[in-house]
């Protein structure tokens, strides 16, 4: 039986064999992780009782000097421990209560440990009564006490006990403003311990002086042991000034409730008693233990990945900052891999593990992990025998039900052909909805370990792309081509001594690059942005062109088409639901558009600036007399791949350059309603075609694209020659 449930539903959502290869060696590999960090393999390699001394990772523990031994705890893990060391210590326990997440005490078997269920991530009054029986049990201890503390990521909102002046709801309110505004875990306990009467050490304070032993599960980057679940039994360097600051920097210090101001503002003061801190005698008997953490999950997958035959590369632990940056980061370090001769090239696994964060905007629902390879799977399309997932080793991603998510090169053509907009859930926070629709969520449940998150890369399958095994296209020099496509607009423009451009904007990558060359060519004042929306337009694309024409400062004019073909439509009769009427109904969608550039064009004495490229030219995806009657076609030369480098490299922004194509010159219109294709796989096979001029049987070959769409690509150029053509006439002479 497997840990990730929907094992055998993501391989089979694999486009190709590469690729499922791809999927497949990424989830053994993290399932390889979890299971490393399992408490129960943990405890029973690292605790061992022989007679009456108890040895903990070399640290050794006379029983005989100790009349009672209490167990307490807190943490996604610790019922987990709780079990494995009940079946070590079995009636030497005398009692014990631990706080777990809601709904898992049945995973759990133990007699003389009380497993009490709490609320994760938002404390509940299930953890406060937990918390209160814990600090009740650990009062007026004497020396002749060991207890053993299970503590693991998790703790701080399944031991809530808020100091006095403070209900749970109020903390509630502050925890919950802390992990919306991107706040760091170390940043969210450091204000919680300030308004909490267990944590920052003062549990294993008022326990003195009893001998405290805590085993830890990290779950924070760096295992730093004062901020694990808020660090309930290590002191706490952080202060109540420093908690103050943390609100006051993220903006939310007039957020939080009056009486959280009132306890921190208080302890600025000095009117309520600090958190101990480092060189408290009452620390001398406390011992906190490091069990396992986030090292011990990647040193296993590495292994795991070296006994498969593959070639893995440990990036490191202490990965942070905003989840779909470092996404952006990964997918980069995907395509490096891909290329012969650079460091990366000789790896077939890169393993990271870390914890990132997100700010939400949105009102979606997900997790950092799947934020992350969202944000990812945009820029690995079109890569063959690629995969990428971000997990949470706890199970649980943010707000999910899931830990996690897995993305590939396909996943985004995936993504467009069920009319999802990869930037659209980015935008609403809301990856979670995103990978259910494709069925790519890593589903695994609670896992009973949590030592923060794990980030695994594989690229195998089509490895290593070189000029003689596979087809390129050629990378601009984007300076040099800015400056020649400029030049071309300016000459163009003085050669036909107009005043400045018009062009269409359509919220999409060719018309926001064009736009955007064209300011650079003429300056702001001499460019107007027309945007011609119909009823079925996306807003976003809308709201797109709009910003990106205030962005540019240039003139905009919006023009909604839809009264004017429907008058078209209503005089030549035209049954929009008759599919032998579709594309005629588009064409004069496309020409009408046209129609109002030219009236913008000629009542300012501008020229009609086309944003066609060159993949659309070759495969006459463009109407004729439509969006392809124009003055200059400024980027016919670039092939839509490049186009995208081009308009991010010029400051178009990443949503727009990577945006799929979707001309919606009918609802739901997209690219590949026109070829079954993305651009990432189409440009290749053009080059390959037209560039140097190789048979469709060598290009099928080297591009790994069917020999079916390679025909359907050569039978649409043939069929579309007459748009790239003047009229055919007779000459006379």
């Amino acid at each position: 039986m497997t840990l990730i449930k929907n094992f055998d539903t993501i391989i089979r959502n694999a486009q190709t064999p590469a690729t499922a290869e791809a999927r497949k060696t990424v989830l053994t590999l993290v399932e390889e992780a979890i299971t490393s960090v399992d408490p129960r393999g943990l405890i029973k390699n690292r605790i061992n009782l022989k007679g009456q001394t108890l040895d903990v990772g070399g640290l050794r523990f006379d029983l005989t000097r100790f009349r009672r031994i209490l167990v307490a705890g807190a943490g996604k893990a610790s019922g987990a421990m709780a079990e494995a060391l009940e079946e070590q210590l079995g009636d030497r326990i005398e009692t014990g209560i631990v706080n777990v997440p809601k709904g898992t005490t049945r995973n759990f078997n133990t007699t003389r440990i009380k497993l009490r269920e709490a609320g994760h991530p938002i404390p509940d009054e299930g953890g406060l009564a937990g918390a209160q029986e814990i600090t009740k049990l650990l009062q007026g201890l004497d020396e002749k006490t060991l207890v053993i503390f299970l503590l693991s990521g998790g703790g701080s909102a399944l031991l809530p006990l808020p100091q006095e002046g403070i209900c749970l709801a109020e903390k509630k309110a502050t925890t919950d403003i802390l992990l919306r505004c991107g706040a760091t875990i170390e940043e969210v306990n450091a204000v919680r311990k300030h308004i909490s009467a267990v944590k920052g050490g003062r549990l294993a304070a008022a326990a003195y002086p009893a001998t405290f032993l805590t085993l830890i599960l990290s779950d924070i980057v760096g295992d730093p042991i004062a901020s694990i679940a808020s660090g309930p039994t290590v002191p706490d360097p952080t202060t109540y000034k420093g908690a103050v600051e943390i609100l006051q920097r993220y903006g939310v210090w007039d957020e939080i409730p009056p009486s959280v101001k009132a306890c921190l503002e208080e302890g600025v003061k000095g009117e309520r008693p600090e958190s101990p801190k480092p060189g408290d005698s009452r620390f001398q008997r406390v011992h906190n233990i490091v069990l396992g953490n986030n090292r011990v999950a990647l040193n296993a997958a590495e292994g795991k990945a070296t006994s498969m035959g593959l070639r893995p590369l440990v990036l490191g632990s202490f990965i942070e900052g905003e989840a779909r940056h470092v996404g952006i980061v990964l997918a980069g370090l995907a395509r490096e891999m891909q290329f012969e001769g650079t460091q990366l090239s000789k790896y077939t696994v890169i393993i990271i593990g870390g914890e990132t964060t997100v700010t939400v905007t949105g009102k979606g629902r997900g997790g950092r992990n799947q934020e992350l390879v969202l944000n990812a799977c945009l820029r690995l399309r079109g890569m063959d025998g690629v995969a990428l997932a971000s997990v949470g080793t706890d199970g649980v991603d943010g707000l999910s039900d899931y830990a996690g998510a897995i993305v590939d090169g396909y996943t985004a053509k995936r993504a467009g052909d069920k009319n999802l907009n990869p930037l659209t859930y980015l935008a609403n926070n809301d990856s979670a909805n995103f990978f259910s629709a494709l069925d790519d969520e890593i589903l695994t449940g609670p896992t009973g370990t949590n030592v923060n998150d794990i980030m695994i890369l594989v690229n195998i399958g089509s490895k290593k792309r070189n000029c003689e095994m596979s087809i390129q296209i050629q990378a601009l020099d984007y300076s040099k081509t800015t400056e020649e496509i400029v030049d071309f607009i300016r000459a163009n423009v003085e050669n036909a001594r107009a005043k400045g451009v018009v062009v269409g904007l359509s919220g999409g990558v060719d018309s926001s690059l064009t736009v955007t060359l064209c300011v650079r060519a003429l300056g702001k004042e001499r460019v107007l942005g027309v945007l011609l929306p119909t009823s079925f337009t996306p807003e976003d694309d809308v709201r797109d062109a709009g910003e990106l024409a205030k962005q540019l400062g240039i003139r905009a004019e919006y023009v909604n088409i839809e009264g004017i073909t429907q008058s078209f439509f209503k005089d030549l009769k035209v049954d929009l639901q008759n599919s032998a009427h579709r594309m005629p109904a588009a064409n004069i969608r496309a020409r009408t558009r046209m129609i109002i550039l030219y009236y913008y064009s000629n009542l300012n004495n501008y020229l009609v600036a086309g944003t066609g490229d060159k993949s659309e030219a070759l495969i006459g995806f463009f109407t004729k007399y439509g969006d392809g009657g124009v003055d200059i076609l400024p980027i016919i030369h670039l092939y839509k791949t490049q186009v995208r480098a081009l308009a991010e490299y010029l400051g178009v922004p990443h949503r727009i350059a990577y945006k799929p194509s979707s001309p919606q010159l009918y609802p739901g219109h997209k690219a590949t309603d026109e070829i079954p294709i993305d651009y990432e796989r189409l440009d290749p096979v053009l080059v390959g075609l037209f560039d140097r001029n190789l048979l469709p049987e060598e290009v099928s070959r080297l591009t790994g694209v069917p020999m079916s769409v390679v025909e359907e690509v050569l039978r649409r150029f043939n069929n579309s020659k007459h748009k790239r053509a003047f009229p055919p006439s007779i000459e006379h002479r």
